[in-house]
């Protein structure tokens, strides 16, 4: 594997050469808080500390802070070596010695060429001219190369050419000579320079849902773009129209690999590859191999497991240097890697199946072979794992599929399934190593059906009984055969559409009960869902998608009464009473389950998760022309419920998110979902519980017909 391993006083200790830290909590002269790297013409590697100034690794030593730039503090992201030896760089914090400056290492002396002008990304355009992404001022061009830094030098893009995004983060011109740049909040934009204007791409608008971190070209012209949503590919069109979608022409990459976290840096490196950093590592991805096989590019992910240490990546920090090494910022300090000490592990990958369970019940017999399931066997977890060198970096990841759903990418070593329907399942899963895909492994199981021993039939009968007598109610009318089936077969189309976890909850604690008639707890559940049910058919029958902010707190009362009987003294829920809806001036119409579908996510993935319980909190009010609805839980947190891997199969939110992007796109004013996330801290730092606050127009509206 080409590491060392020496024996210490505090034990074994495995070192990786491929890998280079200066870290400021192992090495006391190394400068916190690192945002920048460049490399000057002598070699030295100069690096940007927000906390403090700059200073440089000479390859043996670390010269913190030089006398003649300690007073340039709070280096933002973006420097750049000219080709007249000059290092750029941008501080922003000492009044002063704020915007952009010029450093002349051999002289040691700095020039402010762009006073109170900052930025967070400084590169060459195809031309080699430098290209500045400033903060609220636009995109600078350098007019020639030789030019020079200061005012005069600079062509400059900004509001008056329809410039929209305000801070731009990363930029890049593509083989058209167009430049692309974003921000990873506001979204993305272009510079057409032959029509001398901008065209954006806003996610306040709904025009987007990405924003944008980074930027690179490859050798072809297309685009690499890190996000906020993971790496995305683009095949730039010449000359896009306003009304171009660019989300419909961004290609998903390696999505499940990085775990679907934001890139926050991209860099072309030996023409064919792209380095990118994230939150947890740093990869490379192999260009070629994603043009022949999207599906299964090559990619080297280093993680702490292949010896990286450095945690999150900053944004625009990756350095290539001249021995073809690359550096980059993280939160701990910097870190280089040197590509040709790197051993990867060329053996062809296998994989196998390790564990089938449900509820505890281990389901795996010998040679990948299920037990036999029983039909409460709905929730199922299966374990796999690939043979593989534990000195060597395997960079394995795994591509799963069960029956014909669309194939899976991960790099965990588990996937999970909730509330299967009875039937049989076939599961498979490949292992990919550098590019080459095991052969699958695969198990069959099978979950029975069988309805005289389960619950959720009784009730089933129940709740179809009890829509049949409403609709009776309402017609006054006798009805045939034929009708009666027909109106059955358009009730139970209805309780499909109910969230499954809705339900499920209620059956699985009314499943012990079920031959029980004189449980009066089971029969006030069934109340309950019995008026939901009305809600939802009366809004299916007058084929409407939303109904009243009365009616959604009538389901929300109901959903929290059914699961404080199931969870007791586990969950707390406080609600405004229905009519309340009254009292906020007017009346209010929401999308279906708005409320619902938060309510039972801070439920089964944030209070369940959480020991001991917790609550749930919902309110509504007015502000302005906007009602404001929260929903509000001190359980586990998003970010604990996902490593945990409680995490459902999000069906309901996004069903709710694209039915809302529908009604937006109808509407001036938009309907916004947002999330605070950790919005509590334990007496140990970490954070906990979620809050999501939807902002719904007063005058919205909700018929999608032109």
């Amino acid at each position: 594997a080409g590491t060392y391993w020496i024996a210490s006083h505090s034990g074994l200790l495995r070192v990786f050469p491929a890998f280079t830290n200066l870290f400021s909590e192992d090495n006391p002269v190394m400068l916190p808080a690192i945002h920048t790297v460049v490399e000057d013409k002598a070699g030295n590697i100069w690096f940007g500390s927000y906390a403090r100034s700059v200073g440089y690794y000479d390859g043996e030593s670390v010269h913190p802070e030089p006398e003649y730039l300690s007073a340039y503090t709070g280096i933002l992201p973006g420097s750049y070596c000219g080709k007249d030896g000059n290092l750029l760089f941008l501080p922003s914090t000492r009044p002063g010695f704020m915007g952009l400056i010029a450093v002349n290492p051999e002289e040691k002396k700095v020039n402010m060429a762009l006073p109170l002008t900052y930025g967070y990304i400084l590169r060459e355009n195809n031309n080699g001219q430098l290209i500045f992404g400033t903060t609220r001022k636009g995109l600078f061009i350098q007019r020639d190369a030789g030019c020079g830094y200061v005012d005069s030098c600079w062509i400059k893009i900004g509001p008056e050419k329809g410039f929209g995004i305000q801070n731009i983060t990363g930029v890049v011109q593509d083989q058209h000579g167009q430049y692309w740049m974003g921000h990873y909040t506001y979204g993305l934009a272009v510079y057409l320079p032959e029509q001398d204007t901008v065209l954006n791409w806003l996610t306040k608008t709904g025009q987007t849902k990405y924003g944008g971190w980074s930027f690179e070209a490859d050798q072809r012209g297309n685009l690499w773009m890190g996000t906020s949503d993971g790496l995305f590919f683009l095949e730039p069109p010449r000359q896009p129209k306003p009304d171009f979608d660019i989300d419909s022409h961004l290609i998903s990459v390696v999505r499940g690999v990085t775990n679907e976290r934001a890139v926050h840096s991209v860099k072309l490196f030996r023409d064919s590859l792209l380095v990118l950093l994230t939150h947890e590592g740093m990869g490379i991805l192999n260009i070629p191999s994603w043009y022949r096989n999207p599906s299964a590019p090559i990619l080297h992910y280093f993680t702490p497991k292949e010896g990286y240490s450095g945690g999150f990546g900053e944004q625009n920090a990756i350095l290539i240097d001249s021995k073809k090494r690359i550096w980059w910022a993280n939160d701990k300090g910097v870190t280089c890697f040197d590509p040709n000490l790197y051993v990867k592990d060329k053996t062809w990958p296998t994989v196998r199946i390790t564990r089938l369970s449900s509820y505890g019940d281990e389901l795996l017999a010998d040679s990948n072979r299920a037990k036999k399931l029983q039909a409460k066997h709905t929730n199922i977890r299966i374990g796999f794992s690939a043979a593989s060198s534990p000195l060597l970096y395997d960079n394995i990841v795994y591509r799963y599929q069960l029956n014909d759903d669309t194939l899976i990418q991960t790099a965990e070593k588990e996937a999970a399934f909730q509330n299967l329907a009875p039937g049989s399942y076939s599961f498979k899963v490949f292992a990919l190593k550098h590019g080459m895909i095991s052969e699958p492994a695969v198990i069959d199981f099978r979950i029975p059906q069988v309805w005289y021993k389960d619950g959720r039939a009784y009730i089933g009968l129940l709740l179809l009984l009890a829509a049949l007598a409403y609709w009776w109610y309402r017609n006054r009318l006798r009805q045939d055969l034929y009708r009666r089936r027909l109106m059955s077969a358009r009730v139970q189309a209805i309780v499909n559409q109910l969230n499954p976890h809705f339900i499920n909850n209620s059956l699985n604690w009314l499943q012990i009960r079920a031959d029980d008639q004189h449980d009066s707890e089971a029969v006030s559940v069934i109340g309950r869902l019995a008026e939901n049910i009305r809600i939802i058919f009366q809004n299916s029958r007058h084929k409407r998608s939303f109904h009243s902010l009365e009616e959604e707190l009538k389901i929300v009362w109901n959903y929290c009464y059914i699961q404080k009987i199931r969870f007791e003294d586990k969950l707390n829920y406080y609600l405004p009473e229905p009519d309340q809806a009254d009292r906020l001036g007017e009346a209010i119409d929401v999308p279906l389950m708005i409320l619902q579908i938060h309510v039972e996510n801070a439920i089964e993935h944030g209070v369940n998760n959480k020991r001991g319980g917790g609550y749930v909190r919902v309110s509504a009010e007015t502000e302005g022309e906007h009602v404001i609805l929260k929903v509000e839980d001190d359980g586990v947190g998003r970010k604990e419920a996902m490593r945990i891997g409680s995490v459902g199969t999000q069906q309901g939110t996004r069903m709710l998110a694209e039915l809302i992007r529908i009604f937006n796109s109808k509407n001036h004013q938009k309907i916004t979902q947002r999330y605070e996330d950790e919005i509590y801290t334990d007496a140990t730092g970490k954070g906990f519980g979620t809050r999501v606050i939807i902002t719904i127009p007063k005058k919205y509206q909700y018929a999608i017909s032109d």
